[in-house]
C-alpha cells in the first residue's frame, strides 16, 4: 500500500488526464499574468538599454540588476552551445572564412531578457520561445511538453513556471481596478429571476412542504446556476 501511494498516487506521476492525455494542471491567473509580463514586448514596455548586445544571459542579468536594462528591451544575446534556436529561425549570412552554422552551435538572437529568463524554465533541449506567452500560448507549450518529455521533467517544468509566474506577477506591480470588472447587462435580470425561485423555495419551507436540508440543497442549486449564468454572460 505504501509503495502504491508513493509511486502510483504521487501527484508528479498523475499530471495527465486519462481521458485525453492532456495535463491536469495548467498555470492560471496570476501565474499567467507574471509570465506574460516576463515575455511581452508591447508598445508600453520599458525600453531602457534597448539595442545593446550581451555575450550571455548572465551578462544581461547583471545589467538588469544594475538598473541599466529593462526586461522587455530588445537586445542581442549570444546563447551557448547546445541551445535550440526558435522554430523557423534561420542563421544569419556568414562572412567569408566563417564556418557554416551547425545545429548545436552557439548563436546570437535579437530578443528580450525576459524571454531569455522564461526559456531557462523550460527543458534545455526545448526550442527557444521567442514570442509573448499568454494563456493560449502557455497552454500550447505545456501540452507540447506533456507529449514530448517524461512526467518527471514535465512536473518540474510546471513547478518552475508556477514559481516564476508568481514572482514576476509581484514584480510587475500590476493590479486590478474597479474599471476592469465588467458587469454584464443581463445580470440584474438573471438575478431577479433566481431571486423569485429563492423566494418560492423559502415559502415552501415556511409552509412545511420541505425540510431544512432540502431547502438548503435547493438554494445552493439555484444560486450555483445563477452564478454560472452570469459568468457565461460576461
Amino acid at each position: 500500500a505504501q509503495a502504491e501511494a508513493r509511486i502510483l498516487m504521487l501527484s508528479s506521476n498523475n499530471i495527465l488526464k486519462p481521458a485525453d492525455g492532456r495535463p491536469v494542471t495548467m498555470p492560471t491567473q496570476d501565474m499567467v499574468l507574471g509570465l506574460f509580463f516576463l515575455t511581452t514586448d508591447g508598445e508600453l514596455r520599458d525600453t531602457k538599454g534597448e539595442g545593446r548586445s550581451f555575450g550571455s544571459t548572465a551578462e544581461a542579468i547583471m545589467a538588469f540588476d544594475a538598473g541599466e536594462l529593462a526586461l522587455q528591451s530588445a537586445i542581442d544575446i549570444r546563447f551557448p552551445v547546445g541551445t535550440i534556436p526558435p522554430r523557423g529561425w534561420t542563421p544569419p549570412a556568414r562572412e567569408e572564412g566563417e564556418p557554416e552554422w551547425q545545429q548545436g552551435d552557439s548563436f546570437r538572437l535579437k530578443t528580450t531578457l525576459g524571454r531569455a529568463l522564461f526559456n531557462e524554465l523550460l527543458p534545455e533541449d526545448y526550442p527557444f520561445v521567442d514570442y509573448s506567452v499568454g494563456k493560449k500560448q502557455l497552454s500550447e507549450i505545456v501540452n507540447d511538453l506533456a507529449e514530448r518529455y517524461p512526467k518527471v521533467i514535465v512536473a518540474a517544468t510546471l513547478d518552475n513556471l508556477k514559481a516564476s509566474g508568481f514572482f514576476w506577477a509581484t514584480r510587475s506591480g500590476v493590479t486590478v481596478a474597479i474599471s476592469d470588472v465588467v458587469v454584464p447587462e443581463a445580470k440584474k435580470e438573471i438575478v431577479r429571476g433566481y431571486e423569485a425561485q429563492d423566494e418560492k423555495v423559502q415559502k415552501q419551507y415556511e409552509r412545511g412542504l420541505i425540510t431544512k436540508e432540502e431547502r438548503t440543497q435547493e438554494l445552493i442549486a439555484i444560486w450555483t446556476k445563477a452564478t454560472n449564468e452570469v459568468a457565461e454572460a460576461m
